[in-house]
């Protein structure tokens, strides 16, 4: 089954790129928010939540203060992938954040949902 491209724009409230870069792209940025931990080598990731849960991924494409992009690397479709990308508005100086994420047809709202969670919690945790 293919995929459907789900993405999501949030505002931040940061005018730090460094810190919004670090927040998305190192293993103690993303445990603050995304996973429980995170520890990334070479470019592959490994994410873990609570006791049971372990996904791993291939960082498959990065540009420094620019985006990360994740693929599952138990994920069926190929081209599918997550990428978390800053992008600047420069009459504000303010950033948004820009989720891309694959999901069945059936799960996007869910998808939507975790990731409104997601960003809660970075929000939360590291004043962005």
């Amino acid at each position: 089954m293919i995929k459907e491209k789900l993405k999501l724009e949030y505002m931040l409230q940061s005018t730090s790129k460094n810190v919004i870069w670090e927040a998305i792209s190192t293993s103690i940025g993303l445990e603050r928010w995304f996973a429980d931990s995170v520890v990334l080598a070479n470019r592959h990731a490994t994410f873990s939540w609570g006791t049971e849960e372990v996904r791993e991924a291939e960082i498959i494409a990065i540009r420094s203060h620019q985006y990360i992009r994740f693929h599952w690397l138990d994920e069926e479709e190929p081209r599918s992938y997550f990428e978390l990308r800053m992008n600047c508005n420069e009459m504000t100086g303010k950033y948004t954040l820009v989720i891309t994420d694959f999901a069945d047809s059936e799960d996007l709202e869910m998808q939507q949902e975790l990731w409104d969670t997601q960003i809660e919690e970075l929000m939360r945790k590291t004043g962005l």
